[in-house]
């Protein structure tokens, strides 16, 4: 549970005013069956803006939000969040790379769009089937969202479309493309140059930058590392080693023109800190640390400190010395992270900037100007990495992605607007990890989550391979609209919209099929029938449904199971399982004996499976 503080009277009367408005007000947000976007909303956005712009705002402010004390587990709408550095584990995905077709084939096109502009970078689809590599800087943050591009497009490929979408550190960068905002090639391709960018880094090396062309001859001649950026500034970028840094410090105070150079310590860490955020805010501006920051608001009693490793360790030994001091018997809890020297979300990086704003303005190029008036809420997503707490006045474009790696992590106030809504929402983490959601019950113990992947855990990947079997889990976790927001809703409701107005005045012997699609539909709302469905074989399949064509006079319960598990099967993958089935189903239906005639139900059944699957 978050922390909650003394609300004052007008405040709480605005949130009263704004739930008992939503309570009798139906928030169904719809998402459009737009193939460019898996998550964009239909007619409602501007209310649905409204309503969470308020909601943050009296998050912002920690004024007291009162929570029902039970939730149904009866989810309206589904909220997707996705994790950042830390969720990769040795062999990540090498079960979905063997087992998952779409996985493997949406790595292989990764790969090739990375070796469009890096040669050297090695095969992806190689580095999933090996797994031993996510820990190396270079290929970290480029396998998780590949691996979160994958698994997007397995939940497109179910028809699984979020109402909401959350993204934690790079995150983000999926986020983006789960929103429909940018492709493959710009989400993989902006992950790789920020990927590129935190390489450069070097343990043991500051920066040194200077519009000094006298000193930076000297640097060559002294046959100090240059950096090349190419940011469209004047600057010159060298490595010193820390050794040689007092050297060049010297130098600069003695220049009459020492403000045109600066030296960067760029030698970062990161901690986890069970502290509130305020507290250790507090500690920050009593010792006057200017180059430490809260870098993730994970939780309510868990940020993560991210900044100049020399002062996140002073300010470790502050808190080592006030928990002394207490009477309490309350304990410290701090915990290092494995960055390798990297301080993720600090203004370390802020040196980066500029490189990264035009590497991302060539990428997103020509995308850019299509979307620069497109606020990201429109697309239901949450930013967790503006300083911005509207989220209508968030503008997708370069600079976006640019301050994603350098701005702190809202991870909690993202989680708390999610809380808040009316209209309860199901939490659900992807991608390599399902750490995020530990964070999210500390936040509200009572939000509804679900993960896929355990850390660690390669068994776990092979919920993601069998795209009816997700489906199922989901609807087993309470939101019960997912198959509402499933294939079959595109293809089912925009036959009906095309068909029943055709049929109304039609006359032909087949009009009496229309009404009998929703009865045949009903099987994907059976859950039961679902589970028992869940290990079928196809080929078994086939083999039943050539069984009843071939028997004179079959049993009538029989055949009404085979068709509904043919319907099912052919719902969740047609494209395997249409070449095999469709001519069983056809010699079916013409079939001619004392059973089948064109008014029984079965052989309308069959007619309107027939007639589905052509459209197709």
């Amino acid at each position: 549970m978050f922390n909650r503080m003394n609300p004052q009277d007008d405040e709480n009367n605005k949130y009263n005013n704004l739930m008992n408005k939503n309570n009798n007000k139906n928030m169904n947000m719809k998402i459009s069956s737009s193939s460019s976007s898996l998550a964009s909303f239909e007619d409602d956005t501007k209310n649905t803006q409204e309503q969470l712009n308020t909601l943050q705002k009296l998050i912002q402010a920690k004024h007291t939000l009162t929570k029902s004390p039970n939730r149904a587990k009866n989810y309206k709408q589904l909220a997707i969040i996705l994790g950042g550095i830390g969720s990769q584990w040795e062999f990540m995905g090498t079960k979905l790379i063997y087992f998952s077709n779409t996985f493997r084939n949406t790595i292989s096109r990764l790969t090739r769009i990375i070796k469009e502009v890096d040669t050297n970078f090695e095969d992806l689809t190689t580095l999933f089937s090996i797994g031993t590599k996510w820990s190396l800087k270079k290929y970290m943050g480029v396998g998780i969202v590949a691996y979160q591009i994958g698994v997007i497009n397995i939940l497109k490929e179910a028809g699984i479309k979020p109402d909401y979408i959350v993204g934690h550190s790079i995150g983000e960068t999926s986020a983006g493309y789960l929103a429909g905002l940018t492709t493959e090639k710009e989400t993989i391709l902006i992950q790789y140059f920020q990927s590129e960018m935190v390489e450069m880094i070097k343990p043991n090396f500051h920066v040194l930058i200077t519009k000094s062309k006298k000193l930076a001859v000297e640097m060559q001649a002294n046959n100090e590392d240059e950096l090349v950026l190419n940011d469209n500034t004047d600057n010159f970028y060298y490595y010193v080693h820390k050794d040689n840094v007092n050297k060049y410090i010297k130098q600069q105070n003695g220049d009459d023109n020492n403000s045109s150079t600066k030296i960067y310590d760029l030698t970062g860490k990161m901690s986890y800190c069970g502290l509130s955020k305020k507290e250790i805010e507090a500690a920050i501006d009593e010792l006057n640390l200017k180059e430490v920051i809260v870098g993730c608001e994970n939780s309510p009693h868990g940020q993560t400190i991210s900044g100049s490793a020399k002062q996140v360790d002073i300010l470790h030994q502050h808190f080592i010395s006030t928990f002394q001091d207490r009477n309490d018997g309350t304990k410290l809890f701090w915990r290092d992270l494995d960055t390798d020297q990297i301080a993720y979300h600090s203004p370390l990086f802020s040196i980066f900037q500029d490189w990264l704003i035009q590497r991302f303005r060539t990428i997103l190029k020509g995308n850019n100007q299509q979307k620069k008036n497109n606020k990201i809420i429109q697309y239901g997503w949450l930013s967790s990495s503006s300083d911005k707490t509207n989220n209508d006045e968030i503008v997708f474009d370069e600079y976006y992605h640019a301050q994603t790696i350098v701005s702190s992590v809202k991870f909690q106030r993202c989680i708390e607007t999610l809380s808040m809504m009316p209209s309860t929402t199901l939490l659900m983490e992807i991608g390599s990890s399902s750490s995020l959601l530990g964070q999210v019950k500390r936040i509200d113990n009572q939000i509804g989550t679900l993960g896929f992947v355990k850390h660690g855990e390669k068994e776990d990947e092979s919920k993601y391979l069998d795209t009816n079997e997700l489906r199922i889990l989901i609807f087993k976790n309470g939101y019960s609209r997912i198959f509402c927001n499933s294939i079959k809703n595109v293809l089912v409701n925009n036959y009906l919209n095309k068909t029943m107005a055709k049929h109304d005045h039609d006359d032909d012997e087949n009009a009496g099929l229309i009404p009998s699609i929703k009865q045949l539909n009903e099987v994907l709302n059976d859950i039961e029938f679902l589970k028992k469905e869940e290990k079928l074989n196809v080929q078994n399949l086939q083999k039943a449904l050539s069984s009843i064509v071939k028997a004179r006079k079959p049993r009538e319960k029989m055949v009404t199971h085979i068709l509904k598990r043919v319907w099912i099967r052919c719902i969740c993958d047609p494209h395997m399982n249409i070449p095999m089935l469709y001519p069983l189903l056809r010699e079916f239906t013409k079939k001619k004996n004392e059973f089948y005639d064109e008014n029984n139900a079965l052989i309308i059944h069959a007619k309107n499976i027939l007639r589905l699957l052509r459209t197709i």
